[in-house]
């Protein structure tokens, strides 16, 4: 097979992937403790992402550039916005901007 090939083979599976749900939310009905089962299996995914990125905040290997307190600072920026309510959008525009403003206070 052909790089081509394999990118268009690849492409076009990721898209039926996205797209099949989107086609047969009408048609499928799941039961209660399957739809419980895949809400815990979201939270658990984001639990365990969550939970790398502060071990590799806690290592100094999640941004070698900056200085850890940088991080710290946006890891409890995050978590208050989270713990008041916020969504994951603005969890994460928060802990951007606090990186971007101890970023720009350290160059100072």
């Amino acid at each position: 097979m052909t790089v081509l090939t394999v990118m268009v083979v690849v492409g076009a599976g990721s898209y039926l992937m996205r797209l099949l749900p989107l086609l047969l939310v009408d048609q499928v009905r799941l039961s209660r403790r399957v739809e419980r089962l895949l809400a815990d299996a979201v939270l658990g995914a984001l639990a365990a992402l969550l939970a790398t990125a502060v071990h590799r905040l806690a290592t100094g290997s999640l941004s070698p550039g900056l200085p850890p307190a940088t991080g710290f600072a946006a890891l409890a920026v995050g978590t208050l916005v989270a713990l008041l309510g916020g969504s994951i959008g603005r969890v994460a525009f928060a802990g951007a901007a606090t990186i971007a403003v101890t970023a720009a206070a350290a160059l100072v």
